[in-house]
């Protein structure tokens, strides 16, 4: 599965680990990270593109603003955001409403709990109804 990863400046020490683990799970894991203050709404936006056009299946968001950014992914049709701090919810919100992007908010989301949402992501598939 081709993955896009994107956080702020505030857990740029999630991505290490992050794409690591992605890509030792057999997913293309590919960086849309901002590097400068003021770019996160851009990227945010890049990254629900990318869902939304097919060139990125799903993706993972680690932002400070992380409401406001799943508001924002929300904006482009076919991109199904959601605000996950929980395995219950991040591996349910794929089984039960498809969801394709993971969102996480940069000051709760610690490195290694950022890798158990995306395992919970990840491993997740839509049981169709």
């Amino acid at each position: 599965m081709r993955i896009g990863l994107a956080s702020d400046q505030l857990r740029f020490e999630h991505k290490g680990p992050l794409k690591a683990r992605v890509t030792r799970q057999g997913h293309a894991a590919e960086d849309l990270s901002a590097e400068q203050a003021g770019e996160y709404p851009a990227i945010t936006d890049q990254l629900a593109s990318a869902i939304r056009r097919g060139y990125l299946e799903r993706g993972g968001l680690i932002r400070s603003g992380a409401k406001g950014a799943s508001v924002l992914a929300n904006k482009q049709r076919g991109v199904r955001p959601a605000l996950c701090h929980d395995l219950y919810s991040a591996q349910h919100g794929v089984q039960d409403d498809n969801l394709n992007l993971l969102v996480t908010g940069a000051c709760v989301v610690e490195p290694e709990l950022a890798c158990e949402l995306a395992d919970a992501f990840l491993q997740a598939s839509y049981a169709s109804r």
